[in-house]
């Protein structure tokens, strides 16, 4: 059954990348970012390693740092519980520290025109910040700071 919702899952991601890649895609689509969401928060709270191991994690967590800013409350609490669920999963923390370590590799460190966006140090912060927290509202202030970053 895992591996079937695994490729049903990454059956609508990709739709749904598509979707969200078009000009104001995020803003146009807020119940599609609400459902993906919604979805990647299953996943998290049912079987964390599955999705974490998943090809379509590093996408969903660039949408969620993007939707982050996004002015629609279903659809922003939707992404900031799942990111609430990743940090609470439960898996050893020296493994969500390395996987969130790469997925910040991932994210682009430039604008398409060539403007530094975030520096390393602004990585490398936010990483201490995320591993280190102790309270929920901690990592939700993290991520706030760190999504202005992108905008």
């Amino acid at each position: 059954i895992v591996r079937f919702l695994v490729a049903l899952s990454q059956a609508l991601c990709v739709p749904t990348f598509r979707l969200l890649e078009q000009p104001n895609g995020l803003q146009n689509h807020p119940d599609t970012v609400d459902d993906l969401f919604r979805l990647a928060t299953r996943f998290i709270q049912r079987s964390p390693l599955t999705l974490l191991r998943s090809q379509v994690i590093l996408p969903i967590l660039q949408w969620a740092i993007a939707a982050t800013t996004l002015d629609h409350r279903d659809a922003n609490c939707s992404v900031m519980k799942f990111l609430r669920d990743l940090v609470h999963t439960g898996v050893a923390n020296d493994t969500f520290c390395r996987w969130l370590e790469n997925s910040l590799k991932g994210l682009p460190k430039e604008t398409t025109g060539g403007a530094v966006q975030v520096t390393h140090k602004q990585l490398t912060d936010f990483h201490k910040q995320v591993t280190s927290a102790e309270e929920c509202k901690q990592v939700c202030w993290a991520l706030r700071d760190f999504t202005r970053l992108f905008r």
